[in-house]
Parts: structure tokens; C-alpha cells; sequence
């Protein structure tokens, strides 16, 4: 009498190129990278194949969320006591500082001043406004709907040809605040900057 055969286990057989075994993973797989234990290839005579998971926590990567309007009067972020002596909450400079390249704002959006990023981009020698909010991640760059661009164009703020067109903006206390003395005309360095508490004394 023929005994009947059990079912057939599975087998991988490290040392030969056909691979028998389901749960194996191929050296081109996202799993393959030392994030698998001994465990994770374990089979079961109770149970179907398993599929291979990840051990330990997850791999976060760095973000950093960005800056928060509030109230539209520029952003939440870090404030320097000195600082905020240079320029209030809207943007508007104190001291009788002025700002080197335009500003403006907007009925809908209370005091705060603005700038279009393409102007503080020129100025400071980047390639265009693109760039220029890329490497400076803490400006806080403002969306404008078609009826604020109605506005800069009809008080000739912005040509007609951008009213359709998506524009650049940013707020121009985050501007002052990242780049300080190199925005303010006859800006000296330490005086005219945000963040530097210690003024530079010049020789007359």
C-alpha cells in the first residue's frame, strides 16, 4: 500500500541561482538593504507564505513646516528685542529706515507691506525670484488672488499683462528680517540689521 506523501516544504537554497523560496528578495529590492532580520524570512508549517516587513520605526525624513501668517501681520517665528525696535508687526521699518526696493499693500489684507519677490531677488544677485525663494526657505512667501491683482494693476503697482498670471510675493518684515542691512538704504551692518544686537562702530 502507497503511503501518501505530506506536502512539500518549501526550501531556499542560499547556494544555488534558482531560488525555490517565495519570501526571497532580490539584491535590486527597496527591502534588501539590511532593514530585514532572520525573522522577518521565518516560514510557517502552519500557515501560507509570509510576506517579508520592515523592523523598527519608520524612517522620518527632515521637514520643516513653514512659516505661519497670523493676523496678516507677518509670521510667527523667532523674535530679537533689538530687533523688533528696527520694525513692527506689519513690516513698517522704525528708525526712519527705508527699504531699497518697492513695497505695497493690499485693502484686503490690512497694513501689512509686501514685496514682489522679484525685486529683493535683483537686488541681492539672484538669478531670479525662483531661486531666491528656494535658498531662503524662512520668507514668507503670500498667495494673491486675481482680484488683489486687479488692485496692483489698477494702481499701476503691477503690469496688465500679470493680472492672470501667478506672481511672487513675500512679506516685507520676513525679507528685512533674513537679510537686514542689505535691503535698507545706506544700511550699515550691525545698525540695520535684525538679529545683530551688537552695532559696528565705525571710525569717522
Amino acid at each position: 500500500m502507497l503511503q501518501k506523501e505530506g506536502p512539500k516544504r518549501k526550501r531556499s537554497r542560499s547556494g544555488s541561482a534558482e531560488v525555490e523560496d517565495l519570501n526571497y528578495v532580490d539584491e535590486e529590492s527597496e527591502l534588501s538593504s539590511g532593514d530585514l532580520s532572520s525573522s522577518d524570512l521565518d516560514l510557517s508549517h502552519e500557515s501560507a507564505v509570509h510576506t517579508p516587513k520592515k523592523r523598527g520605526r519608520p524612517k522620518v525624513q527632515g521637514f520643516s513646516p513653514p512659516p505661519t501668517i497670523s493676523n496678516n501681520s507677518g509670521y510667527i517665528s523667532e523674535t530679537d528685542e533689538t530687533g523688533e525696535r528696527k520694525v513692527d508687526k506689519f513690516g513698517r521699518l522704525l528708525g526712519g529706515r527705508e527699504y531699497r526696493v518697492p513695497v505695497f499693500n493690499l485693502p484686503t489684507r490690512g497694513e501689512t507691506l509686501y514685496m514682489f519677490s522679484k525685486d529683493p531677488a535683483a537686488l541681492l544677485g539672484y538669478r531670479d525670484s525662483f531661486v531666491f525663494l528656494k535658498r531662503n526657505p524662512s520668507l514668507v512667501k503670500v498667495h494673491i488672488n486675481n482680484v488683489e491683482k486687479g488692485y496692483l494693476v489698477d494702481s499701476r503697482q503691477l503690469r496688465s499683462s500679470f493680472r492672470t498670471r501667478e506672481i511672487s510675493v513675500v512679506t516685507a518684515r520676513s525679507v528685512f528680517k533674513q537679510f537686514g542691512h542689505r535691503v535698507i538704504r545706506k544700511g550699515r551692518k550691525g545698525r540695520d540689521d535684525y538679529f545683530y544686537t551688537e552695532e559696528i562702530q565705525y571710525d569717522e
